[in-house]
C-alpha cells in the first residue's frame, strides 16, 4: 500500500513511519522539518520537505491512504487550565478549523475512529523549549508529585 504521511518527521511520524515500512508499505513522508529529519533512509521511503498548508504542491497520485499527523499550531490558543473535548478553540487557522469540523463529522459516522491531536501524543525530551509544560509534568511525576490534567 502507498501511504502518504504528513508530519512524518515529527515525534509521532518518526515512530509510525518505520513501522509502516517494516510492514512493507511504500511511504511518502511530508514534513516542514522545523526540527530536522530523523527518518532513516529506506528504499520504500520518499521524504518531501514541504508545508501541508501548501495544498497545490501535494501530489497524491497513486496514494492509497493518508495519515495526517501534521499540526502547525493549527488549533489556536486554548485558554483553560484543564483540557477537555468540550474546550473552545480560540482563533484556529483554516487547517485547524477544517480538522475540528472533520472530527465532528467523523464522530457522526457509524465507524470506528481515533482522533490524534498534538496535545494528545507528544514526546518527552529533557529541557524541551517547545513544550516546557511537558517537562514540568514529567518531572513532577518522577518526584511522585500530584499532577493535575
Amino acid at each position: 500500500m502507498k501511504i502518504y504521511v504528513t508530519g512524518a518527521c515529527g515525534y509521532k511520524g518518526t515512530i509510525l513511519v518505520p513501522k509502516l515500512l517494516k510492514q512493507g508499505h511504500e511511504v511518502i513522508a511530508l514534513d516542514i522539518m522545523w526540527f530536522g529529519n530523523f527518518l532513516e533512509d529506506h528504499p520504500n521511503l520518499t521524504v518531501v520537505k514541504g508545508d501541508v498548508r501548501d495544498i497545490d504542491s501535494i501530489d497524491l497520485s497513486g496514494v492509497d491512504a493518508i495519515i495526517h499527523l501534521s499540526s502547525v499550531n493549527i488549533y489556536g490558543e486554548i485558554k483553560s487550565k484543564i483540557l477537555k473535548e468540550t474546550n473552545f478553540f480560540n482563533k484556529p487557522d483554516l487547517l485547524g478549523s477544517t480538522k475540528i469540523l472533520m472530527e465532528k463529522l467523523i464522530s457522526l459516522q457509524d465507524i470506528n475512529y481515533l482522533n490524534i491531536r498534538l496535545p494528545g501524543v507528544v514526546g518527552y525530551q529533557i529541557n524541551d523549549t517547545r513544550r516546557p509544560w511537558l517537562c514540568k509534568i514529567v518531572n513532577q511525576l518522577k518526584l511522585n508529585k500530584k499532577v493535575e490534567i
